[in-house]
């Protein structure tokens, strides 16, 4: 029998992300990085606007892993910021301890 073919990249994060949807709809484990068009998804905005706002420093920066081409948004960091007001990033490092500290 032969191997079959690969998934490709875009379809596994496709896939990925509704299975990680259909998991948090059910009370199941939620991710915590978020690439960024989950990321857009999940404060609600185009992924368009979401480079917009990270580029001009408007949000939360992502972490860079690997050779920095894989960005990751924390969700919990974004839901954070998100219930502190959308501070931009400079004011968003300023209170962010003592709103994470708040938030959980």
């Amino acid at each position: 029998m032969p191997d079959p073919a690969p998934i490709p990249a875009p379809d596994l994060v496709s896939t990925l992300a509704r299975i990680a949807d259909a998991l948090a709809a059910q009370g199941g484990i939620v991710p915590e990085g978020l690439s960024p068009a989950e990321a857009a998804r999940f404060i609600g905005v185009s992924p368009s606007k979401l480079h917009e706002l990270n580029s001009r420093g408007l949000m939360p920066a992502p972490a860079e892993l690997g050779d920095g081409k894989c960005p990751r948004f924390s969700r919990s960091i974004l839901s954070a910021w998100l219930k502190a007001g959308a501070p931009s990033r400079i004011q968003w490092l300023a209170m962010k301890d003592s709103v994470m500290r708040k938030t959980g």
